[in-house]
């Protein structure tokens, strides 16, 4: 606690290739120019998830409000796809807590190669 009107807290998620121990990156799960396309995938996801159908009605909701809505290297991967993590303050005010994107694999598959390694070896 540092005194603010709340205390902060920030969860961080670290995808290590256990073959190298190097951490995974977004450039090693996808290829090309991904980001784009990646962003505006999350923006539909969000739109899903909030039963809204614009971008500016998630911006009326807060979002974006404290930062733009990009792919974060703060993910993790299960079997439900990719979910990208953002603390709070990231893209939303402290009020709303962290938000959680999550993509299924088939709505990103065009963005994974065989150079990928989400394409190849991830599990």
């Amino acid at each position: 606690y540092t005194g603010g009107a709340h205390g902060m807290y920030v969860t961080s998620f670290l995808n290590l290739d256990l073959r190298t121990l190097a951490p995974v990156t977004l450039d090693d799960l996808f290829v090309g120019e991904y980001t784009d396309e990646l962003t505006r995938l999350l923006w539909e996801q969000l739109m899903k998830d909030n039963g809204v159908a614009t971008q500016e009605e998630l911006r009326d909701l807060g979002y974006a409000s404290t930062g733009e809505l990009t792919p974060t290297e703060n993910f993790y991967i299960d079997d439900r796809g990719i979910t990208f993590y953002y603390n709070v303050y990231d893209i939303a005010p402290y009020v709303m807590g962290p938000v959680t994107i999550t993509l299924k694999r088939e709505d990103v598959a065009h963005l994974i190669g065989d150079a990928s390694l989400w394409g190849t070896d991830l599990k």
